[in-house]
């Protein structure tokens, strides 16, 4: 995106280094402006903030007069690019943590509110098992919308993937016995690699609804206990945790989907960080050898 950029600004004359170090500093400001914006409340070091920006604001000054055709306008078109396109990602994440960070304070108030009632032991620990029950069944919940997902945006699953590739390495032919039809190997092997992502999706999606359902039947036979044990205000602050739970498994589904699934900002971990293999969710269909290459087809 800076290299697009870059090539609307030739008109400018302004050298690439120059241009480059100037949406260096302006991003790193507008980072630390969002942090002021959205953090002012939670943290601390506001100061060692202001004095960076300072920082940043004095070096780009100084270049500034030494680029002579810098213009009002050429700055009002790099504030625009740096805000459209090198802060959404950060955007995204700070919205993220924040949103994250609120929940988790939400919780620990309603676990202060359930110590307050003055529990006994037994209740103490029945109610974090009963959360925890609940959370594994949602999160469960979750890997399935994501898994189907995965399939929508063509990013298969990372174990999937591997079992893929290690049964196409068992099937490769190490020769080709007619050069001529070498494309035609290829598209084969691009159809066994299809294939074989299929079943393995189709596999984790079984293996992860068997999962919510032994889930599920874990966290009803436990709440089914709890009307005996624990009494109305602890099920009504534990059931205003599980609301919030929910919401705060909500917010990290539409994070993860929009953010590396259909964004492709940054990689999180080895399960985001792999080539991107095509394959269909739909029946293979072998049709007749042709003499097509790929750029044909």
């Amino acid at each position: 995106m800076d290299e697009m950029f870059h090539h609307t600004m030739v008109n400018s004359m302004i050298p690439r280094s120059d241009l480059q170090a100037i949406i260096e500093y302006k991003h790193q400001m507008k980072v630390i402006q969002l942090n002021l914006q959205r953090w002012t409340r939670y943290y601390e070091y506001l100061d060692e903030l202001d004095q960076q920006f300072e920082h940043l604001q004095q070096q780009l000054d100084s270049d500034k007069k030494d680029i002579v055709p810098f213009t009002g306008h050429i700055e009002h078109q790099l504030d625009e690019f740096i805000q459209n396109y090198r802060l959404v990602p950060y955007t995204m994440k700070s919205d993220y943590q924040l949103a994250r960070f609120d929940y988790e304070y939400q919780d620990q108030l309603l676990e202060r509110q359930f110590l307050q009632l003055q529990p006994t032991d037994q209740q103490i620990e029945f109610s974090k098992n009963l959360y925890k029950f609940y959370y594994e069944y949602q999160t469960a919940k979750k890997e399935l919308i994501e898994l189907k997902h995965r399939i929508q945006c063509n990013y298969p699953a990372q174990q999937s993937l591997t079992q893929a590739l290690s049964m196409l390495s068992r099937t490769i032919s190490t020769t080709v016995v007619n050069p001529n039809f070498y494309h035609q190997e290829i598209d084969q092997d691009e159809k066994k690699l299809q294939d074989y992502l299929n079943n393995f999706m189709m596999k984790s999606i079984q293996e992860t609804e068997k999962k919510i359902s032994q889930c599920r039947l874990l966290f009803q036979k436990q709440e089914q206990l709890s009307q005996s044990i624990l009494t109305s205000s602890l099920i009504d602050i534990l059931y205003r945790r599980y609301e919030l739970c929910k919401r705060k498994l909500d917010c990290t589904e539409q994070f993860r989907l929009n953010y590396y699934l259909r964004q492709h900002f940054g990689q999180q971990s080895d399960e985001f960080n792999l080539a991107k293999v095509s394959f269909s969710p739909t029946v293979i269909v072998h049709a007749s050898m042709h003499v097509f290459n790929k750029e044909h087809l």
